[in-house]
């Protein structure tokens, strides 16, 4: 973590409260949880608080977000917190605040609908995306991603995807536009980093759904032909945990024999079904 800064550039005014958030994947609204937080707060230019919290989620971890992501494993959440008390300390500091992440819209949804799961209320602050931010300050980088516009700025990549390092970049990206940027004001960056809090609302569990025409129930077996995101179809042997999904898209979360993992399964890219109970 970084334990301080150049203040002389920081612009000055509300707290800035960076934060990022490890997840068992990108359906927030639905089966998926946070399992990792962290953050670092700096009001004019001075670090004030941090936190770094293991999360466990209530559910397992896929095994190839531990091995290709972030790696984080069952085993390290197995004793840590719930999301309420993990997230205390974050929530205390978001008040009156700009909360700042990388591509905001993926972390404002975990922490919006972690608080919506757990009635708490969420705290008054403004949002902006370092993403966003970065377009209109940095050029001359193949793309911008955290670890891409890190590196391009000479800064440790190693640990990219576990929190407190990709917050530890987004400070030095903050850094680097701070100084070759005039922001006097942290009002200033609202205008032009700033992003609104994404409409959200949790899917509903349910205890079936027809696909094809047949029901696939939770608890039940099944043999699945299933499409990937790369147009490859799979044969896959699955036990049906849940059941959630909207008005366009139904999702079917289910432990994969294949994988040996839980995954979360499309129900629009299933080709074919034979029920094995």
């Amino acid at each position: 973590m970084i334990d301080s800064i150049n203040s002389q550039h920081w612009p000055v005014g509300k707290k800035l409260v960076l934060v990022d958030f490890e997840t068992t994947g990108f359906q927030m609204e639905g089966a998926d949880r946070v399992v990792e937080l962290a953050f670092i707060c700096i009001q004019d230019g001075q670090i004030i608080a941090s936190d770094q919290q293991l999360i466990n989620p209530r559910r397992t971890i896929p095994i190839h977000l531990t091995e290709e992501v972030h790696g984080i494993s069952n085993e390290m959440v197995s004793d840590s917190p719930y999301f309420p008390e993990a997230s205390e300390f974050l929530l205390e500091h978001l008040e009156d605040s700009i909360f700042i992440a990388h591509n905001a819209s993926f972390d404002l949804r975990c922490l919006l609908t972690e608080c919506l799961r757990h009635n708490i209320t969420l705290p008054s602050f403004h949002s902006v995306d370092t993403l966003k931010l970065s377009k209109q300050c940095i050029s001359d980088v193949p793309n911008y991603k955290l670890a891409t516009l890190a590196n391009s700025l000479g800064l440790d990549v190693s640990s990219a995807h576990r929190a407190m390092a990709d917050v530890s970049m987004m400070v030095g990206i903050l850094d680097h536009i701070f100084l070759s940027t005039n922001f006097n004001a942290t009002e200033n960056l609202i205008n032009i980093g700033g992003v609104r809090l994404p409409n959200v609302e949790l899917i509903p569990d349910t205890s079936e759904i027809v696909v094809l025409g047949q029901v696939m129930s939770v608890g039940s077996n099944y043999l699945l032909f299933y499409l990937d995101a790369k147009g490859a179809t799979s044969e896959r042997e699955i036990t049906v945990q849940r059941i959630f999904g909207n008005s366009t898209t139904q999702w079917i979360e289910a432990y994969c024999h294949l994988r040996n993992e839980m995954r979360s399964f499309n129900s629009q890219r299933i080709n074919s079904i034979i029920s094995i109970d």
